[in-house]
């Protein structure tokens, strides 16, 4: 394979990333476009964009050639949503696979790490193993499913909403917020099974021993 560079978007990207999309919206239900976009027809979308700023898109070339992009874009248009941004990734059809989506979101991610963004979200169709894979690499959370959420080629299709908050980093294609989520979490844990501890040993009545074993129950192991 040819050598991959990262860059920003240009105009005369705009044809290739158009051809790009458009094989998914014909032949795949990752998009829920149902009818494909003409280069004029995208110049709109494509005039979101700018070199700063929460709204990006970056392109991987490789031998002259666009081989995937990636970008973030406005999740509502009302105001109090300007810092989530809600992401997108694709690559072409014949370099699926090869990592280019990831190498993709990691520069995407560290262009925008100085903006004014609190949350990322990005939603795929489901099922849509690749995608799960890209975006649980990169620390993505689950939120919920829209269960057949849309309707393309004679069937519904459910919909996986996951989010990205603020702390994240991409060093080594890794969150490092997860794991301060998780230590966040057990130490919650462990204050609450001292309290409880601490009100077992205390003179207690019948009441009051009756809530430190349902708190043991509430603070017992479990599965994140």
């Amino acid at each position: 394979m040819a050598e991959v560079s990262i860059r920003s978007a240009e105009e005369r990207d705009r044809e290739a990333i158009v051809a790009i999309y458009n094989h998914y919206v014909v032949h795949t239900a990752v998009t829920f476009d149902l009818e494909p976009y003409t280069v004029e027809g995208r110049l709109g979308w494509f005039e979101q964009f700018g070199e700063t700023g929460r709204y990006r898109l970056l392109v991987a070339e490789g031998g002259g050639r666009v081989m995937g992009y990636a970008g973030t874009t406005r999740f509502r248009p009302k105001g109090a949503y300007e810092t989530t941004v809600e992401t997108m990734v694709y690559c072409a059809p014949v370099k699926a696979g090869l990592g280019i989506g990831g190498r993709l979101y990691e520069a995407l991610f560290a262009a925008i790490e100085g903006e004014d963004v609190h949350r990322i979200v990005a939603g795929y169709a489901l099922p849509n193993e690749g995608s799960a894979r890209l975006h649980e690499k990169f620390g993505f959370r689950l939120v919920g499913v829209f269960r057949e959420n849309g309707r393309k080629f004679g069937k519904y299709w459910d919909v996986a909403w996951v989010e990205l908050w603020r702390g994240w980093s991409v060093q080594a294609g890794a969150v490092e917020c997860i794991i301060r989520t998780r230590k966040a979490k057990m130490e919650i844990r462990t204050r609450k099974m001292e309290n409880c501890d601490d009100a077992e040993r205390s003179p207690a009545t019948k009441s009051t021993q009756g809530w430190v074993r349902r708190s043991r129950r509430k603070v017992g192991p479990r599965s994140d």
